[in-house]
């Protein structure tokens, strides 16, 4: 929190307008609040800090505060919007429901108030400032999965190559619906890539059979061939989930509702008894402060809630989405607070809490913004989206010292933070768990490097596979004379800094997806993970010093990207090289050391080029089958003994002997001072700087 100085403003839910501003006399309005300072500012000049206090309430915005550069701060007097002292301030995009009458039973019903309302933006609901279930079947259990509760299986495209359509199992909807064309189903999308929300267009009960309003993900973009269809099907594995919502035959418990924007009707079972001071919620606004070009805006202590939901979980005409492109004709998420050509602007001990949409979104050339300790909890997409172009993006932010909850609550194919086209941003001492993607995607981002340190992150893809804790993409293109587009074989790729980070509980620690190359991981502990770190066709990747425990590889190389059907990588055969591996401890009971996989028929995989060294590292296993596996495309599986590698030439310095962690399964990944690791050059990782750490700890 700020403290109070300078010329100051008050704001309070009880206030008026038509007041000065004053302690005694406060306006009413944020709105009001800009227009004073930008009054100040015309008549005295910025010689002083302005500072705008809000009590504490809840303040509904009827339209988004608008911060532009004629509301800017200055190095020496910025301008600083707080919240009382001691008292929360909510900022609300929502309209709270009243005139509540008895349905049946214990739900109840009000009529929406004017406006135009949307099944698909209006997905939340709150009571009384908790965020409540949108009517399902099957209903919500987070003992199935946190994320998406129980769920029932697609069992196929209703017709071949279909993505509108899709069979379930006979006899999976038990009760009949009026109003299916209300419904929207949560849908797995190519078998888990992604998922999508899609209004219903019907439900044939007899065949077995969903039909769908309209696509699920894909491109239209030539740009994006491998994405261009992506029809429904089971992986086989009997796991393709789906989701029915928002039907009033399935608003059966205590703190569900659902929308009826045909009769505009809201339905609710609240779980508490109603009553006058009941505050109950429809979003109505899909973005709340929009800072366009101003700098050294400093927004401190407020809660951030209840906005519109959407399709597209990023804006367009941007670079860096990889896979995680917008869909022509879909609607934008939206965000709380959007920064574009911002600099030097400041949100701190703020809560983002049941936004439909986007938390924070940086668009643009914005320079040294600081998004430090927040809270981020049930976030209909991102919580952190920082992406741009070539000419204008993101540089030398700061994204530290936050928790993320549950990102990802309704858009599920996104991340706590997704750095797109993005360069020298720092992501740090942040707390990331139970989400259902990427705790952190650097996407496609071959032009910059971002620093990604400190970071403690759990429980991370709940729901997609292929996927990571940690994921990036590096595989820019061009058109070439034929039309088709190419993925450009060349070795500028900057390259992240990976460092410092605890990773657990999930698929893949760090996913190097499509070619990302140059990249520096150092000194991570990754603790019961499948693949400890994966590299997917990239090159000069140093891995070193880091900690992996019960994963059942240490490095995953998979170098399938040569034969796309669309021949996008043809030219990227023999790409895939350079990279290291070295002063590594890796103590598991089940794996192999190494993991290698190519359809490359043209370049082999156990050469001094793809793995240029593999050297100092310490393994130890509880079985004594230390291997290193290769398969190639449509050929036998290959297992080497940890001999056979040596012989090779890989991990001669290297020893198998226990590395004496001293209590891992406790979290304690310190090495007794006899540790054959340290012999070899280990150098300790201190794990006290990982995670959220005190302000007076966190200055740098």
């Amino acid at each position: 929190m700020q403290e109070l100085s300078n010329k100051e403003f008050h704001v309070a839910v009880d206030g008026d307008d038509t007041n000065p501003g004053t302690r005694e006399k406060p306006f009413a309005t944020l709105h009001r609040a800009r227009d004073a300072v930008r009054e100040f500012k015309q008549d005295c000049g910025l010689t002083t800090a302005v500072t705008v206090v809000v009590r504490g309430g809840k303040y509904y915005l009827g339209s988004p505060l608008v911060l532009t550069e004629q509301d800017s701060g200055s190095r020496e007097f910025p301008v600083i919007y707080t919240s009382h002292s001691g008292e929360e301030a909510v900022i609300s995009g929502g309209v709270n429901l009243t005139g509540w009458e008895k349905h049946q039973d214990s739900i109840f019903k009000a009529k929406l108030p004017p406006g135009s309302w949307s099944v698909s933006k209006s997905r939340q609901l709150t009571y009384n400032g908790e965020l409540q279930v949108r009517a399902r079947w099957p209903n919500f259990d987070a003992n199935t999965n946190p994320v998406i509760g129980a769920y029932l299986n697609i069992e196929d495209a209703a017709e071949p190559g279909s993505d509108t359509s899709f069979r379930f199992a006979q006899g999976a909807l038990p009760r009949g619906w009026k109003k299916p064309q209300l419904a929207e189903a949560l849908v797995t999308v190519a078998g888990g890539w992604s998922t999508n929300v899609v209004p219903v267009e019907s439900v044939d009960r007899e065949n077995s059979i969903i039909r769908l309003q309209r696509r699920t993900w894909h491109s239209e973009n030539d740009n994006f061939v491998r994405y261009r269809h992506m029809p429904f099907r089971n992986r086989g594995e009997g796991d393709a989930p789906f989701v029915m919502e928002n039907i009033l035959e399935e608003l059966d418990t205590p703190g569900e509702w659902c929308l009826d924007t045909e009769e505009s009707v809201v339905y609710f079972w609240p779980p508490t008894p109603l009553s006058p001071e009941s505050d109950v919620v429809l979003p109505r606004l899909d973005n709340l402060i929009d800072i366009q070009g101003a700098s050294y805006v400093s927004l401190s202590g407020f809660t951030f809630t209840e906005t519109t939901s959407g399709d597209n979980y990023h804006r367009s005409g941007l670079d860096g989405y990889g896979a995680m492109f917008p869909v022509k004709g879909w609607d934008y998420c939206g965000e709380a607070i959007h920064l574009k050509d911002a600099s030097y602007c400041v949100f701190e001990d703020c809560r983002f809490y049941a936004l439909g949409g986007n938390a924070v979104y940086l668009e643009g050339d914005n320079l040294k913004n600081r998004i430090e300790h927040n809270e981020f909890n049930y976030i209909g997409a991102n919580g952190v989206a920082l992406l741009g172009t070539a000419e204008a993006h993101p540089m030398s932010n700061k994204v530290v010292n936050n928790h993320f909850d549950r990102t990802g609550c309704i858009l599920h194919y996104t991340a706590a933070v997704f750095a797109g086209l993005s360069n020298g941003n720092w992501i740090a001492h942040n707390e990331i768990h139970d989400v259902p993607h990427h705790g952190v995607n650097l996407a496609t981002n071959g032009h910059g490097r971002n620093l990604l340190e400190y970071n403690d992150i759990r429980r991370t893809c709940l729901v997609l596979y292929d996927t990571g804790a940690v994921n990036m993409w590096m595989d820019p293109y061009e058109i070439g004379d034929d039309g088709r587009v190419y993925v450009l074989n060349r070795t500028d790729r900057a390259g992240h800094i990976l460092r410092f980070n605890y990773i657990t509980d999930t698929v893949q620690g760090f996913y190097l997806d499509d070619w990302a190359s140059n990249c520096l991981v150092y000194g991570n502990i990754f603790a019961h993970v499948w693949n400890g770190v994966t590299i997917h066709g990239g090159k000069n990747n140093l891995i070193e010093n880091n900690i992996f425990y019960d994963s059942a590889c240490m490095v995953y190389i998979a170098n399938d990207l040569t034969h796309r059907p669309e021949e996008s990588a043809k030219d990227m055969w023999g790409f895939c090289v350079g990279n290291r591996a070295r002063n590594n401890v890796y103590h598991s009971g089940k794996g192999n050391l190494w993991w290698l996989y190519t359809d490359d028929k043209e370049f082999g995989l156990l050469d001094d080029k793809r793995i240029a060294e593999s050297e100092g590292n310490v393994y130890y296993m509880t079985h004594e089958n230390y291997q290193i596996g290769e398969t190639w495309m449509e050929r036998p599986m290959v297992v080497y003994t940890f001999d056979e590698w040596q012989k090779m030439g890989y991990d001669t310095t290297s020893v198998i002997a226990d590395p004496m962690l001293i209590d891992p399964e406790d979290e304690n990944f310190n090495l007794h001072p006899d540790s054959p690791a340290l012999k070899l050059g280990f150098q300790p990782i201190d794990a006290s700087r990982i995670g959220i750490q005190s302000k007076a700890k966190s200055d740098r």
